[in-house]
């Protein structure tokens, strides 16, 4: 998480309804932050309007946002709320992540279980699972939550959760010619 943030812009294009960004709230911004661009190879960009929020950089390079005020109350239904964020990019830039951290006015953490109605499961393609696999057990303290699976005759993944529980999937899709 080094080195100046890349700013994104905000573009609608052209359609009814488009993805801006995927937000999810986490109990440690600076925990989860490491974990997506460590494990996943996403990167900090900043993203949204800076002449109303607070951005700090700190020396890690992660531009984190911070909002304390009566619209994002409103908004949120959630009064005296105090949230930092940061927005992460895939390195493909098809997507964007938003991380918030509730300073002051968060709820409990849900109890996420890939059966349980309401968890989310992130899933991301990799050339080779295996090596994937093993970038990941060498960092040492990602949990690894399943073998590598081989769920059809062209494709093989596994599961490892992120630092509040969310599922995280590695696919490999493999050549029919192979």
């Amino acid at each position: 998480m080094t080195g100046c943030p890349t700013r994104i812009p905000i573009v609608r294009k052209e359609a009814p309804v488009n993805l801006y960004h995927l937000g999810m709230t986490v109990a440690d911004l600076r925990r989860s932050s490491r974990f997506y661009c460590d494990v996943l190879g996403f990167r900090s960009v900043t993203a949204g309007s800076k002449e109303i929020l607070e951005m700090k950089t700190g020396a890690d390079g992660l531009s984190v946002l911070e909002v304390k005020n009566q619209e994002f109350d409103q908004l949120t239904g959630n009064a005296g709320s105090s949230i930092r964020f940061v927005y992460l990019q895939s390195q493909d830039e098809s997507l964007t992540l938003q991380l918030i951290e509730y300073v002051e006015g968060g709820g409990e953490a849900l109890q996420l279980n890939h059966n349980r109605p309401g968890t989310p499961h992130l899933s991301f393609f990799v050339d080779d699972v295996e090596q994937k696999r093993r970038e990941i057990e060498a960092l040492g303290d990602v949990a690894i939550t399943s073998e590598i699976v081989r769920i059809t005759a062209t494709m093989r993944t596994f599961y490892v959760q992120d630092p509040d529980g969310v599922p995280i999937e590695f696919l490999e899709v493999e050549s029919s010619t192979k």
